[in-house]
């Protein structure tokens, strides 16, 4: 690798996988991984030299993202498809594991620094998430002259044309963005 010095700043736009449900058929991102996927996010962001983050907060990918940015002091800018309350219900508490406190300290503290976005769509929009994710990207993209990274965390495929995860990472690549993978399983099983 590069020496960390010679590479340039980057902004960080992500979007990934959230907990696997308790009854899931198909297993995307078990629980039993998320300290294996933090250690993963934390070197990658070190490595990539990340100043920057914007992603959703959802249960997984987002929480922990979020969470290793407060850990290296990197601002972040959160951006909800609804209301925090409702989002909270939706994406974050369904799912196994201790998000919702953990969700509420990372909202407050984006509501405290004015990086909190919520869009207020209302939950039957089929396209709220797209919205979620065009708005992720909009923000990356406006963040000075960085570096931008696409950061997808995740299993390593797409699960159909309703998979956010792999909307976004289209959308990211088509506006320039850098693609970086952080997988979900240690190994296919």
């Amino acid at each position: 690798m590069a020496d960390r010095s010679s590479i340039a700043p980057a902004v960080a736009a992500l979007a990934g996988r959230r907990i696997d449900a308790q009854d899931a058929d198909d297993s995307r991102f078990p629980l039993a991984e998320t300290e294996h996927v933090a250690h993963k996010l934390l070197r990658r962001f070190r490595e990539e030299r990340v100043e920057r983050l914007v992603c959703s907060a959802a249960c997984g990918a987002d929480i922990l993202a979020l969470e290793v940015a407060e850990k290296l002091a990197i601002p972040a800018t959160l951006v909800l498809p609804f209301a925090s309350r409702i989002f909270r219900e939706m994406s974050v508490t369904d799912r196994p594991g201790d998000w919702g406190e953990r969700f509420d300290h990372l909202v407050a503290a984006a509501r405290d620094h004015g990086d909190l976005v919520e869009l207020g769509l209302d939950t039957g929009d089929k396209d709220a998430f797209a919205a979620a994710n065009d708005r992720i990207i909009q923000e990356a993209s406006t963040s000075g002259t960085y570096r931008r990274l696409a950061f997808v965390v995740w299993e390593g495929r797409s699960r159909g044309q309703d998979d956010s995860t792999a909307d976004f990472l289209s959308k990211a690549l088509s506006r320039g963005f850098e693609k970086r993978a952080v997988l979900t399983r240690r190994r296919e099983r």
